[in-house]
């Protein structure tokens, strides 16, 4: 199972509800639910939405983009992470990262970078 599709099912159990209820409580379609939890569906972006907000977690936690499922990313953290899932070095190389109040050179983004995408393929 891909992290998406355990998260889903993880969060949909610590709601305490069923598919059917999940189901009527979004309007998303019961095959659909089931698909997005089995794998046998694409994921629609508006349907991770939709089931974050049922699920009052974060639409990048389901998606395994962040461990934690109720806090949100920063707008520079949602670039980087994307930037890195979308194996996009160029962009993750234009976030202003720091450490210890340091901004870092272009070498240590591109370590970061790749252990970044290191620590997310560990996951899958």
């Amino acid at each position: 199972m891909t992290r998406l599709q355990l998260r889903l099912v993880e969060a949909r159990m610590r709601s305490g509800l069923t598919p059917a209820q999940v189901s009527g409580a979004t309007g998303i379609d019961l095959n659909t639910i089931g698909g997005l939890e089995t794998g046998a569906c694409v994921p629609d972006p508006s349907h991770i939405r939709t089931l974050a907000d049922l699920y009052e977690v974060s639409a990048d936690w389901l998606r395994g983009h962040m461990n934690n499922p109720t806090s949100s990313l920063s707008e520079m953290e949602k670039i980087a992470a994307k930037a890195v899932n979308s194996n996009d070095l160029a962009a993750f190389l234009e976030q202003p990262f720091e450490r210890n109040g340091k901004p870092l050179n272009r070498e240590a983004k591109k370590k970061l970078y790749v252990m970044a995408q290191l620590l997310l393929d560990q996951d899958d």
